[in-house]
């Protein structure tokens, strides 16, 4: 275990001797595991460690997960900050409410603790919901600054060191609910695919770290395109579409193809949302919005 999340943090650069690093932990198993690992380890992979803990105050035993985490922290000698926060009951608000604070923390890095059988759950929704090749690249190891030591280590790797250091977590209710679709993909979905074919998870990791690959790949071809409508409706298709993704990474994939048309039109607006308006004119390819403008 100890080798695999130092491996993967030097093998793809997940951060730097030196640099700080805020553990995520919810007081789960899974974030309880990364954070001990993480502090395990922290003379080879050499990252300045802290953890942080989210409370959505959307269960009653909430503040007693926040004191399970904190005493965890005092024990090891690791800092911890626990930010409370108020939000809707639903899973994508606590997700924002979650990101806000975590998007806000003063350090280089945020370590989460997503692992393989995580990543499948995440392909498998994104294909529920509707997606291209960057959706089934699932969660990727390191996105700008959060990063997943644990992506390539199965469930069971981390139960089997969660119970030889004989770490005591807590249990989130919310993780069996129904209503969520990521619980059904993970309690009805996942059980189906493993009986079809044993090793299913791992496959579905496997693939989403290989569509990551070459998702990557084509946005560096398409980052190289000029914003320029003429020179974006004679480029391969999936090359302009990526461009537009990236200049307007909020838009859905009707208000892309809307982009797209404009392009092959040569003129046009589309509203992405809030104040912000891509607009299509001779020559440029322009962002209107609470920013400003900017293009290109």
């Amino acid at each position: 275990m100890k080798q695999a999340v130092v491996r993967a943090i030097r093998g793809l650069k997940l951060w730097e001797a030196g640099q700080t690093v805020a553990i995520a932990v919810s007081g789960g198993r899974d974030s309880l595991v990364l954070a001990d690992v993480l502090l395990a380890t922290r003379g080879l992979h050499g990252g300045r460690l802290s953890i942080v803990h989210v409370d959505h105050g959307l269960h009653p035993d909430a503040p007693r997960w926040a004191a399970h985490v904190e005493a965890f922290a005092a024990e090891r000698g690791v800092p911890c900050a626990v930010h409370r926060v108020t939000c809707g009951p639903s899973e994508d608000a606590a997700r924002r409410a979650r990101f806000a604070v975590l998007d806000g923390l003063p350090v280089d890095r945020v370590a989460l603790g997503h692992h393989a059988r995580d990543q499948a759950e995440t392909v498998l929704v994104n294909l529920l919901r509707g997606t291209g090749p960057r959706g089934l690249g699932g969660m990727a190891p390191r996105r700008g600054r959060y990063v997943r030591p644990l992506l390539g280590l199965q469930p069971e790797d981390l139960a089997a060191w969660a119970e030889e250091r004989r770490l005591v977590w807590v249990e989130d209710p919310t993780n069996a609910r129904p209503t969520y679709l990521r619980n059904r993909v993970r309690h009805e979905l996942l059980p189906v695919l493993e009986g079809l074919r044993e090793g299913s998870v791992t496959s579905l990791a496997r693939s989403a770290a290989l569509a990551a690959e070459d998702e990557a790949l084509l946005g560096d071809l398409a980052a190289e395109l000029p914003l320029d409508p003429r020179v974006l409706a004679g480029a391969p298709r999936p090359l302009a579409r990526r461009r537009l993704r990236d200049l307007a990474p909020g838009a859905t994939v009707a208000q892309i193809e809307a982009l797209l048309a404009a392009v092959q039109a040569g003129r046009g607006r589309v509203s992405i949302g809030g104040d912000v308006t891509i607009v299509v004119q001779t020559g440029e390819v322009v962002v209107e919005g609470d920013s400003g403008v900017h293009g290109g």
